[in-house]
């Protein structure tokens, strides 16, 4: 069983759900503050790298990290617009073409539950090649429990964690799961774990690299730490996928995002890529063959815009910097 302490609301979420930016609505550290790179700190400057949808994403000089220009006030507005019900196009009416749909809800999972258990036996698969052997494992983000459910049908002894009340309250009555309502800051879980899953998670926080150092501690010393996210910088296939802003606060590249989990004590052990948005293929009569070809493409030449990466802590854990270490100058262009 899982333990919890407190429940201080945070940016979490599972499959891009309304609830990720909670903790920038409900008090947060700093309200009102820039975000500014996580890794080279506020002292390193940036420079703009691309408007989309009337919003602007800086690039970090030190490091090439690409986060959005934007305070927490401006995210908590849009945060109470998109929680109102649970649409999976929500976000559409209040953003552009580049919002987010929203697919990993209840409805969408009776649905197509075959697809999305099939993501997530490729996940544990892939966790198991990385040294996963049955062991305790910690959903963050959970949601609705989907993958939780999915972990526990299977004979593992799998929990979660979520700061929305509501998809937590939702799986422990129709599944009896363990999960709780928390914040990764506020939760102690009651062994170390053997690994843990952050799906479309840390696009969201605020601070990604406090978040990933808490995480470290919470794992065993050969722990495995699964972490998913958006790779539309460098994702060629499928062309043209969303943006998701202003939720997504982060846009990682496969070195930007081993450039963080490395600033928080993790070293990457292997990489995939896959394919964003497929429930919305099957719900648009799909995948067409064109959009079956990307997958296949997604999956053997790496250049999907959906990146997992699998990483385990360092035998020593670096200092917390706030200026970049000399030769970290990014190169021109991002990847």
């Amino acid at each position: 069983m899982v333990a919890a302490a407190g429940s201080r609301p945070f940016e979490q979420q599972s499959g891009d759900n309304p609830f990720a930016l909670r903790a920038m609505a409900e008090g947060g550290k700093d309200q009102g503050a820039t975000l500014a790179c996580c890794v080279c700190g506020p002292r390193m400057t940036s420079r703009p790298y691309r408007r989309i949808d009337g919003f602007v994403y800086r690039r970090c000089k030190g490091c090439g990290l690409v986060f959005l220009a934007t305070d927490q006030n401006v995210a908590a507005a849009f945060y109470r617009d998109t929680t109102k019900g649970d649409s999976p196009r929500l976000a559409q009416d209040k953003a552009g073409r580049h919002s987010i749909e929203y697919w990993s809800v209840p409805r969408m999972f009776m649905k197509h539950r075959q697809v999305f258990e099939r993501f997530f036996a490729d996940r544990l698969d892939r966790l198991c090649q990385a040294g996963y052997s049955g062991g305790p494992l910690l959903d963050i983000g959970c949601g609705y429990g989907f993958f939780v459910k999915f972990l526990v049908d299977r004979g593992l002894p799998a929990a979660g964690i979520d700061t929305a009340a509501e998809q937590v309250a939702w799986a422990r009555e129709r599944w009896g799961l363990d999960l709780a309502v928390s914040a990764v800051e506020d939760f102690v879980p009651a062994a170390k774990q053997e690994a843990i899953v952050m799906a479309d998670v840390l696009e969201h926080v605020w601070d990604p690299v406090a978040v990933l150092r808490q995480v470290r501690q919470m794992l065993v010393p050969e722990g495995v730490l699964a972490v998913q996210v958006p790779n539309v910088l460098r994702g060629l296939v499928p062309p043209g996928h969303s943006w998701g802003v202003p939720h997504h606060l982060w846009q990682f590249s496969r070195r930007t995002l081993g450039r963080v989990l490395a600033e928080a004590g993790f070293r990457v052990e292997s990489w995939s890529t896959g394919v964003l948005g497929v429930i919305g293929m099957y719900e648009r009569g799909g995948p067409s063959r064109r959009e079956r070809l990307y997958m296949w493409l997604a999956r053997r030449l790496k250049i999907g815009n959906r990146l997992l990466v699998l990483c385990r802590p360092k035998k020593t854990v670096p200092a917390t910097s706030a200026l970049p270490r000399r030769g970290r100058k990014a190169r021109d262009g991002t990847d």
